[in-house]
This record gives C-alpha cells, sequence and structure tokens, in this order.
C-alpha cells in the first residue's frame, strides 16, 4: 500500500500538521503499509519514478485540492478533519477521521452516508516530553503560564486579560504572526513572547500551566503533549479538548468570563507524577486501538482481486472505433483480474488491436479476440461473445470503463452465488444514477426512480450497462435484439421484464470508472465515424415502435417523443406527461431547459410549423405558458417566451456556445439558458435585447423583430408576470 499524506504547508508548525505526522508515523509502524510520504505537492504521475499512491489522507486547507487529485486519479480519500465546520461542501468521502465523538456526530448530522471514525491526535512521547536528562529543569517561579498557537480562535484576547489579572505571574504566547489580530507592541510586561520552534520539548520545559481559552477545538494536541509532561491545563470546555484529557482538566464554562479564569488559575496545585503516567497509559492504549481500526479500514478498501474465481466469471467486451480506450480496459484487467477470461468482440472498420496485442491477449486466461463485419452492431456482437462463454455468469462492460479501487466484482458474485436474481448490476463513477423501474403503460414509458430494498441490494428493472448476469438465463431468454445496432439498453431490460426471466438488483457497492467523463458531448477524442454511428437516431425510433411507446420520460425528467407533424395528440400527450412528470422532480429549471430545447423548439418549430400542421406556433406558446403559470412552472415559461420572442420561429440545434457574461458564474450554457438568465435579470427590457445583441451571440438576435415580438408578447401576455423560480 502506497500512502501519500497531502499537507498545504509542510514548513508550518502547528497541532493540525503535528497531528498529521503523528498520525504517518503510526501508520508507518504498521507492517501492513509498504510506502508513506508526505508532502505539500502531490504526486505528479507522468514523472520519472511515476510513483502514484494507493490513497491519499489530507487535512484542513488540502481538502480540496487532494480531494480533486484522489478523483481524477480514482484512488480512495481519507480525510482529517479539525472541526466540522471544515466538510461543507457536500461531498463524501472515502472516510472522514474525526478529533473527537462530537466532531463525528456534527458530519453524520449533516451527511449520513458518510463514514466517520474518531482519531484522537497521536502524540510522539519522545518528541515532546521535556526529558531531565537533556533539559535543564526550572524551578516553578522561573516557569511560566503559556498559551500556543498563531491563529486568533485560540483566544489570545482571553489570555492577555488574565495576564493583567495576574501581575505577578509570567506569561509566554508561543507563535508567529500575531501582530495580524493582536496589538503586540502594547502587551503587558509580564508576557513574553517565543517563536514557534520545532524543539516542543523545549516550550514545556519553560511551562508550568497551560492555558487554551480556544473558541473551538481544532486539534486538541496541545493539551495532550502538555499531558504528558505533567503540566496541568486550563481550557474552555469544549469536548474535543474535554475528550483528549480524559476528562482530566480545569475546565472554564464561560470563555469571556476572566474571573472564572484566574481563579482557576490560583487553584491549580501543580504536580501529580503518577496520575499523570496513568493518562499517558490511557493515551497510548487509546491510539493503539484507533490506529489498529484505521489500519483495518485501509486495508480494506482495495478488494482482494484474485477471490474472483475464473470458474465462474468471463468478462464481455463489446468495442467499436474506440481502441484506445479498449486497450487501456485490457490494462485494467490485466493489473485487477488477470486470471479471468476476457472475450472482446470488434465490429470496427479496421482491427483495434494489432496482432502482438491479440496473441497477448488470448495468451492470458483463454481469452479471446473476435472480429465482426463492420457495423455489425453492438446486440450481435455480445450475443456472439454470450454464446462462448464457459462460465456460469458473464459481465457486461463497456469499452471505455475503466476498473478502480471500487470495482469489486467479488460481491457482484457473492451475490449471483445465492442464486436469486439473474442481474447483479453497479455504478458508473460520476454518472448520474441509472438503475430504477420501467413503467409502461398507455403507449407512455416512464423510469422510475425507485427501487425495493434487500440488504445492500435493491430490486429494479433496469441498471447500468455494467452488470454480472446468469449466463443460462440470458441464453435461455434471447440476449439482446440483433436487429437493434445501439440503442438497445432499454429494450434489453423491458423484454427481460416482460419474460419474468428472473430478479434485476442493483448495488451501489461496486462501480467502474468511464473514461469518457463528460458521457459523449466531449467528443474531440473519439473518432468521426464512431461520432457519426453512435448518434444515429432511429435505431432509437424503432425500439419505441417496437414496445408501442409515444412519449418516454427519462429517470432526470427529460422528455422524448416522436412527434408526427399531422398527429398533434402525440404532441399533448407529451406536453401533458412532462407537466406532470415536472411536478414530482427537484430541479424544473434544468428540466424546462432541456424539454423546451429539444422538444418545442426542434420538434414544433421545424415539424408543426414548417409543415403546416394547422397549429398555430402562438396559440401553442399560450396554450404552454397557461400551464407553466397553473403549474408554478415558471422556468419553463421563461424558455417558451425567450424562445418565441428571441428566436422567432427560428430552429435552433441542441448545442452548446461560450459566453462570458459576469453575472452569470458558468461558462457554457445551453443558448436558450442564456437568454432565460438575461431576460430574468433585466425584466423583458428593450435593454436586455440589446444587450444579446451587442454580446457574442453568434448572430441569433436581431433588434427590429425582437423588439416587434416582445411587444406582441407583451400585448397577448401581460407585462410578463412570470416569477423566477
Amino acid at each position: 500500500m502506497k500512502i501519500f499524506a497531502y499537507t498545504y504547508d509542510l514548513q508550518t508548525i502547528g497541532g493540525a500538521r503535528n497531528a498529521l505526522i503523528g498520525l504517518c508515523d503510526k501508520l508507518s509502524a504498521t507492517s501492513d503499509v509498504v510506502d508513506i510520504r508526505m508532502g505539500g505537492t502531490l504526486p505528479d504521475p507522468n514523472s520519472e519514478d511515476s510513483w502514484v499512491p494507493d490513497l491519499i489522507i489530507t487535512q484542513q486547507h488540502s481538502i480540496p485540492k487532494g480531494h480533486e487529485y484522489a478523483n481524477k486519479h480514482n484512488i480512495p480519500i481519507i480525510v482529517y478533519v479539525h472541526g466540522p465546520n471544515q466538510i461543507v461542501d457536500g461531498k463524501t468521502y472515502d472516510l472522514v477521521l474525526c478529533c473527537s465523538d462530537e466532531q463525528a456526530a456534527l458530519i453524520k448530522d449533516k451527511n449520513p452516508d458518510q463514514r466517520t471514525l474518531v482519531y484522537h491526535p497521536s502524540v510522539s512521547f519522545e518528541r515532546c516530553y521535556s526529558n531531565p536528562m537533556k533539559y535543564t529543569e526550572l524551578a516553578d517561579e522561573q516557569k511560566k503560564i503559556t498559551l500556543i498557537g498563531t491563529e486568533e480562535l485560540k483566544g489570545h484576547d482571553i489570555f492577555v486579560k488574565i495576564a493583567e489579572r495576574l501581575p505577578d505571574e509570567q506569561f509566554m504566547i508561543v507563535g508567529d504572526g500575531l501582530s495580524s489580530f493582536l496589538d503586540v507592541a502594547n502587551l503587558p510586561k509580564n508576557i513574553e513572547l517565543m517563536p514557534r520552534t520545532e524543539e516542543v520539548a523545549k516550550v514545556y520545559q519553560k511551562t508550568k500551566i497551560l492555558v487554551m481559552p480556544s473558541k473551538w477545538d481544532a486539534c486538541p494536541m496541545v493539551p495532550v503533549e502538555a499531558n504528558f509532561n505533567n503540566i496541568p491545563v486550563v481550557a474552555h470546555d469544549l469536548p474535543g479538548i474535554r475528550e483528549a484529557l480524559f476528562d482530566h482538566g480545569w475546565f472554564v464554562d464561560n470563555r469571556e468570563d476572566v474571573d472564572e479564569w484566574v481563579e482557576m488559575i490560583k487553584q491549580i496545585t501543580l504536580g501529580n507524577d503518577s496520575e499523570v503516567e496513568n493518562l499517558r497509559v490511557k493515551h497510548q492504549s487509546r491510539n493503539q486501538k484507533e490506529t489498529a481500526e484505521l489500519v483495518e479500514f485501509i486495508n480494506g478498501l482495495y478488494p482482494n482481486y484474485s477471490a474472483l474465481d475464473s470458474a465462474k466469471v468471463t468478462f464481455i467486451i463489446k468495442t467499436f472505433e474506440r481502441p484506445e480506450c479498449l486497450r487501456a480496459l485490457l490494462g485494467d484487467i490485466e493489473r485487477y483480474y488477470p486470471q479471468i477470461k476476457t472475450l472482446v468482440v470488434d465490429d470496427s472498420l479496421e482491427d483495434s488491436l494489432i496482432d502482438t496485442e491479440v496473441k497477448a491477449l488470448e495468451a492470458r486466461a483463454d481469452s479471446k479476440y473476435f472480429r465482426l463485419p463492420f457495423d455489425s452492431g453492438l446486440s450481435k456482437g455480445r450475443n456472439q461473445a454470450l454464446e462462448q462463454v464457459t462460465t456460469p455468469y458473464f459481465v457486461i462492460l463497456d469499452d471505455d470503463f475503466r476498473f478502480y479501487y471500487k470495482t469489486d466484482l467479488i460481491k457482484f458474485q457473492t451475490i449471483m452465488d445465492r442464486g436469486d436474481c439473474v442481474i447483479i448490476g453497479g455504478d458508473v463513477k460520476d454518472y448520474q444514477k441509472y438503475n430504477g423501474r420501467l413503467d409502461l403503460q398507455d403507449g407512455v414509458l416512464r423510469y422510475v426512480p425507485r427501487c425495493d430494498l434487500r440488504g445492500s441490494e435493491y430490486q429494479c428493472d433496469i441498471v447500468f450497462n455494467f452488470f454480472m448476469g446468469d449466463t443460462q438465463a440470458i441464453r435461455e431468454f434471447g440476449g439482446w435484439d440483433p436487429d437493434l445496432k445501439i440503442c438497445e439498453h432499454t429494450d434489453f431490460f423491458l423484454r427481460l421484464k416482460d419474460a419474468r426471466a428472473g430478479r434485476v438488483l442493483y448495488t451501489s457497492e461496486v462501480s467502474v470508472v468511464n473514461s469518457n467523463p463528460y458521457n459523449e458531448k466531449d467528443t474531440s477524442t473519439l473518432s468521426p465515424r464512431y461520432k457519426k454511428f453512435r448518434s444515429r437516431k432511429s435505431f432509437e425510433q424503432m425500439w419505441h415502435e417496437k414496445h408501442d411507446i409515444e412519449v418516454s420520460i427519462a429517470f432526470n425528467g427529460f422528455v422524448k417523443t416522436h412527434i408526427d407533424p399531422d398527429d398533434m395528440s402525440t404532441y399533448s400527450k407529451a406536453v401533458v406527461e412532462y407537466m406532470s412528470e415536472a411536478q414530482k422532480l427537484r430541479s424544473k429549471r434544468k428540466l424546462g431547459a432541456s424539454f423546451t430545447i429539444d422538444e418545442l423548439n426542434m420538434a414544433l418549430t421545424n415539424q408543426l410549423v414548417a409543415q403546416n400542421a394547422g397549429v398555430k406556433y402562438t396559440d401553442i406558446v399560450s396554450e404552454v405558458l397557461e400551464i407553466c403559470k397553473r403549474q408554478k412552472l415558471f422556468s419553463l415559461g421563461y424558455m417558451v417566451m425567450c424562445n418565441y420572442v428571441v428566436l422567432d420561429n427560428t430552429p435552433v440545434k441542441h448545442s452548446r456556445f461560450s459566453y462570458k457574461f459576469p453575472h452569470l458564474d458558468y461558462t457554457f450554457i445551453d443558448n436558450m439558458s442564456l437568454f432565460c438568465h438575461i431576460f430574468e435579470r433585466y425584466r423583458w427590457s428593450y435593454e436586455a435585447c440589446k444587450y444579446l445583441v451587442d454580446s457574442d451571440t453568434h448572430g441569433l438576435v436581431d433588434i427590429p423583430r425582437v423588439s416587434k415580438n416582445l411587444q406582441m408578447v407583451m400585448t397577448k401576455f401581460g407585462d410578463c408576470d412570470l416569477e423566477s423560480d
């Protein structure tokens, strides 16, 4: 296991950094950790040593960059937080290490799915102990009442007031950069300033009482170090500090009450070696237990890949015009599951693999590479591979999938071995969920994001094209429809459901990565042939007609229909179903944009108006706006009006343009969404139209026409009384 501990500033001395160092020291001492490194610069996989960690551990301000790196390289990340407010980005990490039980509870309250582990700061006794053999023992009157820390949250303001109230005592503040929040020039004369130092034991040599008027407990290492040096601690009563000290300390309830601090300090009796010795044992025992729990978690991050049974499982890969993707996937199989037979079916125009690559593939686990005629189709390719499978189970893999630490196919195999399902599916990282029910009634197909709970698996009707299947059951069912070269996904699962061939299960515990994270919207790296053949719409219409589907509503509310220009009933059904479904979903703005661009604008404008279907476009706009007002779908209403006013029935393809507007927090947005935001901002004024023209809108806007249409809309629909949602 290779671990990289990432911290933003190795040169800065402080409890947070020292806690991370202590954690690394404890992990290094275990036999399970092979290589652990620490630094302020994340490893470059393209460097000479090509050292890529298996795990990132990071903390505090380093968390965003650490998470970005881990996500990019598909490796797990553990974040060590020193306060619940450090996890505010809504992300879920593999593990959050907390300094106290209270922090863990607060994080769980914000994100119940987040796994946490309490890991109290680890202290190196050798590092912090003021050994009399090394440091000259000072008399009590030579020692000082000390505050350690350079951040304002440490409570320097209260500490200064305490020093003013106890002029006969000597005080010391250890830290740098205090002038940014403290009037250093006018400090009481009984306060000494000491720069931060790596020689921590020297600080404790000079300290008789440690005072901690902290506003909140960031990382309570300092009080533990004080305990190790038989130094009493007076602290603001915060759960993290109390936990760190096993309740052994003097605690002030009201941080602002200087009188309470002064009285507490006066009452302290110095010296109690036996009690501190007991605390050391407690600290060491607790730390050993927590380190063992952490090591157990780390060891479980990566599956035991060799446990996947080669006698039970075969991989099926259908590839088309993506040779680089295929090579990457085969490399992952070689790395993670070299014992598993792999069947590759290729119907590209040219071979995706050269001879040496084919030989290398077929030399491993009796794998095979099959060539089919160009554009035979995905379904035919999978069916041919299925006929060659000799194991009880097979795994369907797209050629652009990548394996990573969560591709735990042993879990798939364990579920299939129970014998109560024919398919178990997993997730594709960073994609929207694609598991749920298929509800087909009266020509309307709804993808319903609902599953039935069953342990750690859920029963559903459809999953991603990443699943383990029962070979015999899928063969008997008939496999994939060979007429569907693409768009076979929903058809396969609809037929499986209708045939009652067996239960389909889904688990979120197994996933793959898609090497094209933009879902093929960014196709610059794909071959022209792939883009041309992948974008064919005829096969989607084919399976719609096959199942008598007039309208389909995707998991995200996206409405699809194939509108006959002479049949307004089909369009009406699409509008009604969209309106009905949109009420159940959260992001109405996004759904309205999608529906308007792909259906209203393209279908109505290009087909209904152009082919003189007998329906006036303005009447349709009026009808839809009335529905929008009644059902409070304000965003869709804005879209419709923007389409009518700005584009004047001009066909616009569904594409992305690049805009840079100072009041928008993104660059790439749909053209219709752009108009929506601008008109919301400028309230349908002539200035809004002028703003559009003056901006880079690719010649879409003509001021006289827009002005005329704007007047028509305001006359027909009133002064645009729709409000933003």
